[in-house]
């Protein structure tokens, strides 16, 4: 028969990254913590990772994770940007479809578009300990900058098929911005944005 005490209670839902940090801050404070939808294969580039608790924990943790800030996350002075937006791709044709489908909404509202690629690395994933050994495998490196190189093709064949129809008047001319991001794709396109 389970408690009040024994339920288990979500309070937060982030990559696997963060959850691993307000585990450990939750811990530190004495709350007994659980991670819920770890890929266990690849941890690091688990998204929608659940911060569980017990439910009689619920009102301290809640009053940590109040005054929890991220550094992506803290308040910065408004100045002004030139309004853009943004469209991730993945070079797929959906892809430029709905890079088409935003040059035409950003040029309704005098915009620019970037477009973002992210891309996972396992080669430099961060969040190791400081006592875990790290192996370096050159092999993995080299397989890494070939995959960076194609991304690179791709997207400028995205770019050039894009101002081509801006060209041949299909498309509404606009500015395109091209970035590249490594990391979840969740995290960079809402770090990004």
């Amino acid at each position: 028969m389970t408690t009040m005490d024994d339920k288990l209670v979500t309070v937060a839902i982030h990559t696997y990254d963060r959850a691993i940090i307000i585990k450990g801050i939750l811990e530190t404070e004495g709350i007994e913590v659980c991670l819920h939808n770890v890929n266990l294969i690849q941890p690091v580039i688990s998204a929608g990772v659940r911060v569980r608790i017990k439910e009689a924990d619920l009102p301290a943790a809640l009053k940590i994770l109040e005054n929890l800030n991220f550094p992506d996350e803290t308040a910065e002075p408004e100045t002004p940007i030139s309004p853009y937006v943004l469209v991730p791709v993945d070079f797929s044709a959906y892809s430029l479809k709905a890079a088409r489908m935003a040059i035409k909404f950003a040029a309704d509202l005098k915009a620019g578009v970037t477009l973002l690629h992210t891309y996972y690395s396992p080669i430099y994933a961060g969040g190791l300990p400081i006592s875990d050994a790290f192996v370096f495998d050159e092999h993995n490196e080299q397989a890494m900058h070939k995959q960076i190189e194609q991304m690179h093709k791709q997207m400028e064949a995205l770019e050039t098929q894009l101002k081509a129809d801006m060209a041949e008047n299909t498309l509404p001319p606009v500015e395109l911005t091209i970035k590249f991001r490594e990391g979840v794709p969740e995290e960079q396109i809402l770090t990004y944005s």
